[in-house]
């Protein structure tokens, strides 16, 4: 079956959408708390509520002096009021005031409790909501990872199925010529192979044999070599010296290019009537 790697693609890109969202969460989690308080203030302010408890914390406050004030306008009018109907006007004064300045205070509370409270509540969600953005990010990783250790294992399945029939036909290649090699050791076959090469290269020029040698794999200066590039004869230079002293029709130029000595003829009996006597020797 052909592997289809849409697969993979699709789930490297969920993975790295998930890791993003993940990473936004964890980065804005920072500021979340300035935020928060920054965002309950303005609602506050928007309530409209801070402004009735103003009022009502002002109202109380003149509470008091409006009291004696309402009291010293009765007696002006010519009331008579004891002491103790005095205070009770004024008390009555006070209560009234107050009674809004708690609804106001107990409003508020209702409504936004305490500051702090709300921003840790606020923080802690927005905390679990980022735990699972990170746990869904670490599950799309993990399902990237499982679906590509599939497809490379699918990848080498397909491959040793393909290789299956060379495989053979190499161990085949191996046993056929470990029959044929007769029983030897690996040594003995190297020493054949090089005395072999060995035979081939003699048949060469001498200033050819080193490349041949190369070519087989072999080091043409190894010992086993040496025998191949052993200079035999007198260089060519030395002509001039045989012209001089005689000898130079006493030796020929070898296939290395070396100066060496004319085969020795047998002397034998040849009769001046067979043909093909050596020069000298009729």
């Amino acid at each position: 079956m052909a592997i289809d790697y849409s697969q993979l693609d699709t789930a490297r890109s969920s993975a790295e959408s998930a890791q993003k969202n993940a990473l936004d969460y964890s980065a804005k989690g920072i500021s979340l708390p300035d935020q928060l308080r920054k965002a309950l203030g303005e609602r506050y302010g928007e309530s409209g509520m801070a402004q009735d408890a103003a009022t009502a914390r002002t109202d109380f406050m003149a509470s008091a002096p409006q009291g004696r004030a309402d009291v010293m306008g009765l007696i002006n009018q010519g009331n008579i009021l004891s002491p103790t109907q005095q205070q009770s006007i004024l008390a009555a004064k006070r209560s009234a005031a107050l009674v809004p300045l708690i609804a106001s205070n107990l409003n508020q509370q209702a409504a936004f409790g305490n500051i702090d409270d709300l921003v840790g509540a606020g923080t802690r969600a927005f905390q679990a909501q980022t735990a699972q953005q990170q746990g869904l990010a670490e599950l799309a990783q993990s399902s990237y990872t499982n679906l590509l250790s599939e497809l490379f294992k699918r990848a080498e399945e397909e491959r040793a199925a393909e290789m299956q029939p060379y495989d053979i036909a190499y161990r085949q290649a191996q046993i056929n010529n470990a029959n044929n090699s007769g029983g030897e050791t690996a040594s003995e076959r190297l020493a054949s192979e090089t005395r072999q090469l060995i035979q081939e290269a003699s048949k060469l020029p001498q200033n050819k044999r080193r490349a041949y040698i190369l070519a087989n794999g072999y080091n043409p200066d190894d010992d086993d070599f040496s025998g191949l590039f052993k200079e035999k004869g007198l260089p060519t230079s030395a002509a001039t010296a045989l012209k001089t002293t005689g000898q130079a029709d006493d030796y020929i130029v070898n296939e290395q290019g070396r100066l060496v000595p004319k085969p020795k003829v047998d002397k034998k009996f040849w009769p001046d009537w067979m043909p093909g006597a050596p020069f000298g020797v009729r």
